[in-house]
C-alpha cells in the first residue's frame, strides 16, 4: 500500500488520507486530513471573525424590514429571487431595463417628437407615405398577411447574429432594401431580430455582409453568405 508520512503528527498513513495538491512531489498536502482540520479548528477558536455590521431597513420591493450590510441590496432575499425569476435571460432584462427607461423619460420623449412633428411638418408622414408607395410599386402579391404569419411563427433564430429570436424581438426584413430595387415579396424577405434589422437599414447585401463578419464572426458570416449570396451576385450582374 502506498503510504505518506504527516508532518504535524508523524504518522504514515493511505494516501487516502491527505488533501491532494498538485504542486507537491508526491501530489499531496504535507499534512493528513484529520491535522488540517483540527489546525483550522485552532486557528478559527483563537482567531475568531469579527461580526460584520449590520443595518436594518425596509425592502423597496415587499416593503418588509430585514437586516443587511451596510451598502447592501436595497431588497431582501426572496424579493430578490423573485426579481430573478421574472428575468429569466438576458433579453428580457434588456427589454425591461429599456420599458423602465421609457418610463422615465415619457415625457421627455413626448415633448421631443411633438417639437420634431412641428419644427418638421409632415416630415414622418412623408416618410410612411413613400414607404407604402414603395411597397404598393414594388410587390409581386406573394406577401399576405397569412404568408407574413406562417414566416413569423416559423423563424427562430435570427439568421444574421444567430441569437434566438422571440416572439415581441421578430421584425420583417428586405433581404435587397426596397430603396434599392428589392421587390416585396416572399423571395425578398425574411425574419431577423430587430437590432439587426435596424442596423441593417438600407445598406446592400455585400457591406451588410461585411459587417456581419466583424461583428460576429466566421459562423454568423457563414449562415447569413447563404441568405445573402444570390442577392449579392444579383446586383453586381445588374
Amino acid at each position: 500500500m502506498d503510504l505518506a508520512t504527516c508532518t504535524a503528527c508523524g504518522v504514515a498513513k493511505p494516501r487516502a488520507g491527505f488533501y491532494r495538491n498538485a504542486s507537491k512531489e508526491n501530489g499531496l498536502q504535507s499534512e493528513c486530513k484529520n491535522c488540517r482540520k483540527a489546525r483550522y479548528v485552532r486557528h478559527a477558536y483563537c482567531y475568531p471573525k469579527a461580526p460584520a455590521p449590520c443595518d436594518s431597513r425596509v425592502c423597496g420591493g415587499c416593503r418588509a424590514e430585514f437586516v443587511v450590510a451596510p451598502g447592501g441590496h436595497a431588497l431582501c432575499q426572496p424579493c430578490v429571487y423573485q426579481k430573478r425569476a421574472a428575468l429569466p435571460n438576458a433579453k428580457d432584462r434588456q427589454r425591461r431595463k429599456a420599458k423602465a427607461s421609457y418610463e422615465r423619460h415619457k415625457e421627455k420623449v413626448r415633448v421631443a417628437v411633438y417639437a420634431r412633428r412641428h419644427a418638421e411638418p409632415g416630415t414622418l408622414c412623408a416618410e410612411k407615405r413613400a414607404r407604402a408607395d414603395r411597397i404598393a410599386a414594388q410587390t409581386n402579391g406573394t406577401l399576405t398577411k397569412d404568408v407574413i404569419r406562417q414566416i413569423f411563427g416559423a423563424a427562430k433564430d435570427c439568421p444574421y447574429c444567430l441569437a434566438r429570436l422571440h416572439w415581441s424581438d421578430k421584425t420583417l426584413d428586405h433581404i435587397i432594401p426596397l430603396k434599392l430595387g428589392g421587390i416585396h415579396g416572399v423571395s425578398n424577405v425574411l425574419v431577423c431580430c430587430r437590432t439587426c434589422n435596424t442596423r441593417k437599414n438600407a445598406k446592400p447585401p455585400d457591406r451588410w455582409l461585411a459587417q456581419i463578419r466583424m461583428d460576429h464572426g466566421e459562423a454568423a458570416f457563414g449562415a447569413a453568405f447563404l441568405i445573402l449570396g444570390p442577392a449579392v451576385e444579383a446586383m453586381n450582374a445588374a
